[in-house]
């Protein structure tokens, strides 16, 4: 062998030992991408079930309301204005409620943008790499991905958890609405 060749072997050896974990790192990095795209599914997946109930504390609101005659029963007296005006409020506040919740949770299934590993890397070049600095390229692409979906599911959590509350608050109001709906 040539002393060109014997120095360009040497040269790959001490590049493979360079990563000796890579593959190891590779896997967990593969992992964590998966983590983040499941995530993901699993909160659109709730959100489309809390979207159907909103819809259902509506209707109820709508079908069972009968804010007219409500209204024409308690006018004539000043605790009857007063009743009427707060029981008006409680809707109104009851539906901006439900609002903001089917808002929120519009925001959580809304498209987002999420990142996924190049194909454009993919080429006879990087098949003859060792397979040491193909798998470190590797991490550094999923890290990046991964960085970037991450902070997509937070956007999507916070959003998920201003839907929540706010349909915690309809469905309490709800009650308290319907309660007074009945006394009334």
């Amino acid at each position: 062998m040539s002393d060109s060749n014997t120095t360009q072997i040497e040269q790959n050896e001490n590049q493979i030992s360079n990563y000796p974990s890579s593959s190891v790192l590779l896997a967990t990095v593969q992992k964590e991408y998966e983590y983040e795209s499941e995530r993901a599914k699993r909160f659109e997946e709730r959100t489309g079930i809390l979207i159907s109930f909103d819809g259902v504390l509506l209707v109820f609101i709508l079908s069972n309301l009968k804010l007219s005659s409500i209204i024409a029963n308690k006018i004539p007296t000043i605790w009857g204005i007063i009743s009427s005006y707060l029981f008006i409020t409680f809707i109104f506040i009851t539906f901006i409620a439900i609002i903001a919740s089917i808002f929120s949770f519009v925001r959580v299934v809304s498209a987002k943008k999420y990142n996924r590993i190049t194909l454009d890397k993919f080429n006879q070049i990087s098949a003859a790499l060792p397979k040491e600095n193909v798998e470190v390229g590797l991490i550094k692409s999923y890290k990046d991905v991964i960085l970037f979906n991450s902070e997509t599911n937070n956007k999507k959590i916070f959003w998920y958890k201003v839907g929540l509350y706010s349909m915690l608050v309809s469905l309490s109001l709800t009650c308290i609405v319907y309660g007074l709906s009945l006394l009334m």
